[in-house]
């Protein structure tokens, strides 16, 4: 979205994911959708929470896939979804999200079918290697180097996808 207008992220960002949402009464306009999804930010603050666990942004520490999902799963009491992203400039694996999982009451709940289904199905819980992840703190984009914003609400949608309905 580098290349396109300021507003370009909002809006496809409320035409793929808000407009399903939309269904539920607690987000059934634009500004529900995204307020709750900054309330979400600061509620879960990922980057404090994986902090707790040894997990932190660095341009060197890569960790594995079940430690950030471990370290996820022991903070929400839950199952999220972890992504990566593989960076062929550098030849590493980016983690690039996290989707918690909410139901009709926007009550968090496991992303995973079954915990029988994850322990065989490893790519349940997303499509992170099994080590090597890199958390970045600094991301490329196009040549131009960006510092990773990890404070508060300002960094809304910052890996963490708002799934409704579920």
């Amino acid at each position: 979205y580098a290349d396109t207008g300021k507003l370009s992220l909002w809006q496809h960002e409320w035409s793929k994911h808000g407009t399903c949402a939309a269904q539920l009464p607690q987000l059934d306009n634009e500004h529900k959708y995204f307020s709750q999804g900054l309330v979400w930010v600061v509620q879960y603050a990922l980057e404090k929470g994986l902090a707790q666990y040894g997990i932190v942004p660095s341009s060197s520490n890569t960790y594995t896939n079940d430690q950030i999902f471990a370290a996820l799963t022991a903070l929400f009491n839950t199952d999220p979804i972890v992504d990566c992203v593989y960076d062929k400039d550098n030849g590493r694996q980016l983690l690039s999200q996290i989707k918690l999982c909410f139901n009709k009451d926007l009550k968090l709940v496991s992303c995973l079918p079954t915990l029988r289904n994850a322990a065989s199905q490893p790519q349940a819980r997303g499509n992170c290697p099994p080590h090597g992840i890199h958390y970045p703190d600094v991301v490329s984009n196009n040549g131009a180097l960006f510092r990773v914003n990890h404070e508060g609400p300002a960094a809304a949608g910052g890996g963490q996808e708002r799934r409704g309905g579920q």
